[in-house]
């Protein structure tokens, strides 16, 4: 039997009790974002596998994750409404993306290094008597190195749509 073209994503193999997510909404949700837009860009940032087979020959608890208190939760069935339950995101089934970046190259490319060295000038200069505004300066440095991590969030993709 031929698969619809709408489900052209899924693998043409998968092994008995494969599994994987299906992200229909969060295609409709992108396309109805674009849709609104006259000028301008969608942007999501989040981990991404750039193909739905991927997944299918994965163990679903690699993909399917939950989360409580920021750390990894149990069973996604048990403490039902006590945790979060996430999951990798499928390029392919969302809409053409127009750019893909990891979180890291695209807070380089919109100039994180520029705000990290305004912060860390402003923090040297009042270190001696730092006040409210010279501590919000310093944490620049370790926001930036967190958010810029490629083996943490830095390693999330950037996908951006066009209008």
């Amino acid at each position: 039997m031929r698969k619809p073209a709408e489900w052209a994503w899924l693998p043409e193999h998968a092994g008995h009790g494969a599994r994987v997510p299906l992200q229909i909404a969060a295609g409709e949700w992108v396309a109805t974002a674009r849709s609104l837009l006259r000028a301008g860009t969608v942007l999501a940032f989040d981990y991404c596998t750039p193909r739905t087979a991927l997944l299918a020959a994965a163990p679903w608890r690699d993909w399917l994750r939950t989360y409580r208190g920021h750390e990894r939760g149990a069973h996604y069935l048990r403490n039902v409404g006590e945790q979060d339950i996430t999951t990798q995101v499928c390029v392919d089934q969302l809409p053409d993306v127009t750019a893909t970046r990891t979180q890291s190259h695209f807070l380089q490319r919109w100039g994180i290094d520029h705000l990290v060295e305004e912060g860390r000038v402003a923090w040297t200069a009042a270190a001696a008597r730092p006040n409210l505004h010279a501590l919000r300066m310093r944490s620049r440095i370790r926001e930036a190195e967190s958010l810029t991590d490629p083996t943490a969030l830095g390693g999330f993709l950037a996908l951006e749509w066009s209008s």
